[in-house]
């Protein structure tokens, strides 16, 4: 079984490095990217991710409102989130936090910290690239 990730940013750019870095590893998984909340909301639903690798601001539907979205949902709620933004928003970072999301990185960092942090929140071991399923 494929894990799915979804990765959403309104910088294109972005979105194509941190695909590229994850589809480097030797881990089954599917990826899907949106460029704004709206496109996001209809992704999620669609596609059902078990990560949401989630920047902050993005256009028409923030990623606060995305994140309550689907940790109200029963039925998105197990959906793993790595929240991401480019502004400084330490002060709310334990508003961030306490909406249920497992991760929060704040731009600009290394892209290459995002890959074992998903690995880690996906459970996927890096020398098999098996799944062993969340905990």
């Amino acid at each position: 079984m494929k894990n799915k990730i979804l990765i959403v940013d309104d910088s294109k750019d972005i979105v194509e490095i941190i695909a590229r870095l994850l589809k480097r590893q030797r881990w089954y998984i599917e990826i899907k990217c949106a460029y704004d909340g709206c496109e996001a909301e209809a992704r999620i639903t669609s596609f059902l991710p078990d990560l949401v690798i989630l920047d902050i601001n993005i256009p028409i539907i923030d990623g606060y409102e995305i994140i309550r979205n689907i940790k109200s949902n029963r039925e998105l709620s197990n959906i793993k989130i790595l929240a991401i933004s480019g502004k400084d928003i330490s002060d709310n970072k334990e508003k961030i936090l306490s909406y249920g999301i497992e991760v929060f990185m704040v731009k600009p960092f290394n892209f290459e910290e995002i890959i074992p942090v998903v690995g880690k929140l996906l459970n996927l071991t890096e020398s098999t690239g098996s799944y062993k399923g969340l905990k």
